[in-house]
């Protein structure tokens, strides 16, 4: 009668860690891996450590992943800027200034940026007489006060 008490205890017991551990990880994509975790071992404690152990992995996959896709943007970023510099090699030469050359449609790209720039007055109008000089369109200016309003918002 004790030992059938005992096996009853304990099945309970089983019963009520499994039926935890799978409220606490319903919504886990893990929650399988854990279960089997706590069927082989029969061990609340180690199914938790080992629900950790797997939140930690999928974090650092995550993190790593973020990092793939900033380290691709910033290639394409500089890939975008090395096509922007062969364009104006290709159309400008110092000492000539803009000369004409023959381009297919494929190598003209026109891309617009958005640059905040913060200097002296006459490094502002310096900075507009190169963008003159040098064929590049500028679209218009605004003041920091309008852009940091913009910053915030967006």
């Amino acid at each position: 009668d004790k030992l059938k008490q005992d096996i009853s205890e304990q099945v309970q017991r089983l019963s009520d860690d499994f039926a935890e551990i799978k409220s606490l990880f319903s919504e886990s994509p893990m929650l399988t891996a854990i279960i089997e975790k706590f069927s082989e071992t029969k061990d609340k404690g180690a199914a938790l450590a080992y629900a950790a152990v797997l939140e930690k992995r999928e974090q650092q996959r995550r993190e790593e992943e973020e990092q793939r896709a900033e380290l691709e943007r910033i290639r394409q970023e500089k890939e975008a800027a090395r096509q922007v510099e062969k364009l104006v090699e290709k159309t400008y030469a110092p000492e000539t200034g803009p000369y004409i050359q023959t381009m297919s449609m494929d190598e003209i790209r026109l891309i617009s940026g958005c640059f905040v720039v913060k200097g002296t007055k006459d490094d502002l109008a310096g900075l507009r007489n190169y963008i003159k000089s040098h064929g590049i369109e500028l679209i218009g200016t605004m003041p920091i006060s309008v852009y940091e309003k913009y910053k915030e918002v967006y």
